[in-house]
């Protein structure tokens, strides 16, 4: 049976992290699993710069990883550094000197794209994921934000952040501490204010299942619960209790366990506050890793694996389709020819999965401006489409729906993009490839009325056939359908023709 070997090396706020597994069908050894720390987050937080000091250690503990990657004669790795890295003034010069000493290359993993590295990872450790999916609140308390994602009836309905990062909030607890000695409650108060917009939500929902995450959730699981995944409201109110009214014997008992009291107490009452409005009983507190989710990627490029992030990204996108009043009928029409159409095109123009996601999120996304703004709709489309952070879509993603949503709404309707950014030709030939595929998709149900129903799509080098039921009056798609044609030709090099 065949063996593979992948590796995954995070360079996170606190620690450097390495992990090596060697995978035979299902069965997966793990070959090394290191952390070691860090001051990375001391220096960005706090002066945003990261010292001399830090760089030196980092490069020695590499150079210890590079030692164990040899061993196993690992050739192909992921590196990444945490987007924290990004926060720093001479961030990017340090990776670059990281890379020149250690022959290491990184990649600055943004927020969206490590919470949907993270979410696969998660998928691996609970062991019911698909009874977890049906109701469940997601919380995950980060240095910079706290993530708060609800599944329902399988779906990812809602992912939100919220400004109660423990690096901003340790300031405050530091403040109210010398105004107050009930500072912890008071802080609770704060933290229920700025958590309130999610309250209704979670409390209609009615969610059953609670799962806590993010870089200090492993230390309270092995200090205080003994490393169970599973604990229950209860015990975890007694400690929340401890933390509030009893914090001045608490306090001593947390930092005799080595641990920071102000990370351990923001903690604590930010999961107490958001799991009091839901309907779980007990919290999960899975060992998930960011390195897990890296080589889960990694797996399902070489195999056929699907990926559950993917999903999560559709459904967040019909989530934000169903708040601007889009019609799902039309959306779901336009996926479906377009992707219909993709399929034919997807290996003589070597498109792949990851153009058939972006392609269904911008037939879903396409019309969320229309009912903010009719006299400029084209525009609040591109803008939303951009402020999006959809888990799993990084940034330039986000700018590439957003740019075949303009190019099919835009003014001058259904004509090929002249915007061209610099050095990035091949981006603008994906924006044009999508938007003339969904450009017909998008045509043939201009008047919003699925009218037009599809029976066969034929394709050879020079021409593609639509075959579709015939109808007495379809001037609107058929008026649209011409431009969209001649789009498609000038992108692809193929004509296009209905065919009753």
């Amino acid at each position: 049976m065949k063996q593979s070997i992948y590796t995954a090396i995070v360079m996170g706020s606190n620690a450097l992290k390495l992990k090596i597994i060697q995978r035979s069908g299902k069965q997966v050894q793990i070959l090394e699993n290191i952390s070691e720390p860090i001051a990375l987050g001391n220096d960005i937080f706090e002066d945003f710069v990261i010292k001399k000091e830090t760089l030196n250690e980092i490069i020695r503990i590499l150079m210890h990883f590079g030692t164990a990657m040899s061993t196993y004669e690992v050739d192909e790795y992921e590196a990444v550094a945490t987007s924290a890295v990004e926060k720093a003034v001479n961030g990017l010069q340090i990776l670059d000197i990281i890379q020149m000493k250690t022959g290491l290359l990184f990649e600055v993993l943004e927020e969206s794209m490590e919470k949907g590295l993270i979410y696969k990872s998660l998928g691996e450790q609970v062991e019911d994921y698909r009874a977890l999916r049906r109701s469940s609140l997601l919380v995950s308390v980060n240095s910079g934000t706290c993530d708060v994602s609800i599944y329902h009836r399988n779906k990812l309905v809602k992912n939100d952040e919220i400004e109660l990062g423990t690096k901003a909030m340790k300031s405050l607890l530091g403040e109210l501490e010398h105004l107050t000695v009930n500072y912890p409650y008071e802080m609770s108060l704060f933290i229920n204010v700025k958590a309130s917009p999610l309250k209704a939500g979670i409390e209609q929902k009615q969610l059953k299942h609670f799962v806590y995450m993010g870089s200090f959730s492993g230390q309270l699981r092995e200090k205080f619960f003994k490393g169970a995944v599973k604990i229950s409201k209860k015990e975890f109110e007694k400690l929340y209790e401890r933390s509030v009214y009893d914090h001045q014997t608490f306090r001593k008992e947390v930092e005799a366990l080595e641990l920071d009291w102000y990370e351990f107490l923001i903690n604590v009452l930010i999961v107490h506050s958001i799991l009091s409005w839901s309907k779980a009983t007990a919290l999960l507190i899975p060992e998930v890793s960011l390195r897990d989710g890296i080589i889960l990627e990694a797996i399902e490029r070489r195999t056929s694996l699907k990926s559950t992030v993917d999903q999560d990204a559709i459904q967040l996108a019909y989530a934000m389709s169903r708040r601007y009043k889009c019609s799902e009928k039309h959306i779901k029409y336009m996926e479906k020819t377009a992707m219909s159409i993709f399929s034919l095109m997807k290996e003589p123009y070597r498109l792949d999965d990851r153009d058939a996601l972006l392609l269904r999120l911008s037939a879903i996304l396409l019309d969320i401006g229309k009912y903010a703004n009719a006299s400029n709709f084209e525009k609040v489309t591109y803008d939303r489409i951009n402020q999006l952070r959809i888990i799993g879509i990084s940034k330039a993603e986000h700018l590439l729906v957003a740019l075949v949503c303009k190019q099919l709404i835009g003014r001058e309707l259904l004509q090929i993009s002249k915007t061209k950014l610099a050095g990035e030709n091949a981006f603008n030939t994906r924006v044009n490839r999508m938007a003339a595929i969904l450009g017909i998709a998008y045509a043939l149900d201009a008047g919003m009325t699925q009218r037009v129903h599809i029976k066969n799509i034929k394709l050879n080098e020079s021409r593609m056939k639509l075959y579709v039921d015939g109808i007495y009056d379809m001037a609107l798609e058929e008026w649209y359908f011409e431009k969209a044609a001649d789009v498609f030709l000038q992108t692809f090099d193929i004509e296009v023709e209905l065919r009753s």
